[in-house]
This record gives C-alpha cells, structure tokens and sequence, in this order.
C-alpha cells in the first residue's frame, strides 16, 4: 500500500514538473484566497475576540454626560472627577483627555498623541505599570509614563533606562515615572505618553470600574443622577463597557470584512476545481491509457487527491512566505510624527 501510494506521489511530481504552469496557477489561486483570509482573521482576532488586557475588563466602562437638548455627548472639568467619585455609587473613575502634542526629550522632536490622565487612571483600568510606579501616582508633581516602543527609543538614544529621564511636553517638563506594557492601548494603540496630573484644564473623558455584580444599566441609571445633580435637569450621561467604546465602531466593518474573505476563499477554491476539472478533460486519454494498463479507478481517484493535495500545500506554503507577522500585532516604534488621532470627537463644558 505504501510503495503504491509513494508511487503515486512520484507520478503526480512528474506530472506537475512536466506542465509547471497549471501548478503555478492554481497554487496561486489558493495563496490568493488563503492569504487574505489569515490577514483578516488576524486582525478580526484583536479586534472581535482577543481579550482587553485589564484585570476583570468586563467591568470597565465609560461615561460621558450629554445635554439633552442636543444630543450631544460632552466631558466634564478636570475639578469634577473628585465630584463623581463622592456622589457615583456604582462606579470608581479617572478622568483622561487625549491629543496630538508636540514631544521633546526623545531624540528627534516628535509630535505623539498624548493623554492627560487623573492619579489613579491606570489603578481603574487594574493595568499596572511594566517598570517604574505600578498604578497610582499621589503626589503634588505631575509625572509621564510612556510606552514600551517609546521607552525603547528613548534607551537607543541615550544609552539608559527611559526611567528618570525627562519628556518636554508643550513648554512643561515630565519626569518619567513608569513604563506601561506593551499589550496597554489605552484610550487608543497610538498613545505614547501619558502624563499624570493632580490637576487640569479643559474637558476630559471619565471611565470607571464598577464593582462586582453591578450591571451597566444600573451603572446608566446611577450616572444619570450625578450627571443631574452635578450639572443641572437638562444632562444625562452615556454609559457603555470599555469595550465597546474602543472597538464598537470597527466591529461592523471587520464582520463585513470576513464575510469578504470568505468570499473570496469559496471563489478561489471554485476556480481551482475548475481548473483541475479541465485539466482532467484534457487527460482523458491518458486515464484511458493506464485503465487499459490495469490500474483501477480507485488507483486514478487516489492519483487525483495527492495531486489536490500537492496543489493545497503549495498554495498554503505561498501564502505563508511573508517577512514578519500577518498582522501588526505588536505596537510598533513610534514614528517621527503622526497626523491621525483615533479618539472619538466629544464636545466640552470646561474648555
């Protein structure tokens, strides 16, 4: 059986070194469908099913208050935080505010997206620092905590640990304090460097962890009185979980996406059998040949699935001959400069 089967491998390598052009295309056929179905899936990984790197991250969520008049939803002031902390019962939160700002410090000057976070912004998310102060940061000084690719940069320059260095963000100078983990992407994969600040200006967002057992709805309901009770009749507030306010958006697109693929793949591998079919026409002579020399049916089906299976490994080889990863699933080093924020845009009461 098995000097039969390494036969038939013999004959369907020959065969194939013989009509090379067939193999080509319908190796590439299947790489085409192949590779752009690992591309998707991977990226529909992170986004649809890859768990959010906070501890118990079901029960982050985030909240914004919205006038009613309008629709709108709006941040609150940087002295408000403390307020809906003493009156929200369902929630502890942090306050945080991300923008494209000039940074110095790193080498080249840079312009990164950078978030200004309360003290205990990264002790709510339960994400602690990889290096340096793990989560809260109490004190009067404000400090920076950077990315692991921009902490990274930061040693190439310098020759040492980012840690104790200084960032020149604006006209003001950060000490940097703590290292975040290279999986954190809080409040998007594009923020470098977050800068701690016992106090500030302009709007911010809020996100909150609320104990266990407590439901968003309650959360909803709960908000919805502090928003009244902080900012008048008028206000509500929008509650939703962390996860849908990062990845609510692109979760249509990537559905939509993967139908796509799989498209293409039932596509590809029609077109593939096509192309087999008519190869087999075109052979007709040759299996009425060696039926006449005695092989069986059984032995020509047998010839045909290792020829089908030699055309599914060299197009699945092709698919897979990529430098790198499919998908950036590691953060990359940050560029010189960026000229695109991800952050959703909200209005402000304070600013």
């Amino acid at each position: 059986m098995l000097e039969s089967i390494a036969h038939d491998v013999r004959y369907v390598a020959r065969s194939l070194v013989r009509h090379p052009g067939v193999f080509v295309l319908a190796a590439g056929i299947l790489a085409l469908g192949l590779g752009i179905n690992t591309a998707v899936l991977a990226v529909a990984y992170g986004v649809l099913w890859r768990p959010l790197p906070y501890v118990a991250a079901d029960r982050l969520i985030t909240i914004a208050e919205v006038y009613e008049e309008d629709g709108l939803e709006h941040r609150v002031g940087f002295d408000e935080i403390d307020e809906w902390n003493q009156r929200l019962r369902t929630a502890r939160v942090a306050g945080y505010d991300a923008r494209e700002r000039v940074v110095r410090g790193v080498g080249p000057t840079r312009v990164l997206e950078v978030a200004t976070v309360s003290e205990d912004f990264f002790e709510v998310l339960g994400a602690p620092a990889a290096e340096g102060v793990r989560s809260r940061f109490p004190g009067a000084d404000a400090r920076a905590v950077v990315s692991t690719p921009l902490a990274r940069a930061m040693e190439d320059d310098t020759g040492r640990s980012a840690l104790g260095q200084a960032v020149t963000v604006g006209n003001r100078r950060y000490d940097v304090a703590a290292v975040m983990g290279d999986d954190f992407a809080f409040p998007s994969a594009d923020v470098d460097v977050w800068l701690v600040v016992p106090e500030g200006s302009g709007g911010y967002r809020l996100v909150g962890r609320m104990p266990e057992g407590t439901t968003i709805a309650h959360a909803g309901d709960d908000a919805d009185r502090v928003a009244r009770e902080i900012s008048g009749e008028a206000w509500s507030a929008a509650v939703r979980s962390v996860e849908e306010t990062l990845l609510g958006s692109a979760r249509p697109v990537v559905r939509v996406s993967i139908a796509a693929a799989m498209l293409v793949l039932v596509v590809s591998c029609a077109n593939t059998v096509t192309l087999l079919i008519g190869r087999s026409v075109v052979r007709s002579r040759e299996f009425a040949v060696r039926i006449a020399l005695g092989a069986g049916r059984a032995r020509l089906v047998r010839a045909a699935l290792v020829e089908g299976l030699a055309l599914a490994l060299g197009g699945l080889s092709w698919a897979s001959r990529r430098p790198g990863p499919v998908c950036g699933c590691s953060r990359p080093r940050p560029p010189a400069s960026r000229h695109a924020s991800t952050a959703s845009p909200s209005t402000s009461r304070s600013s």
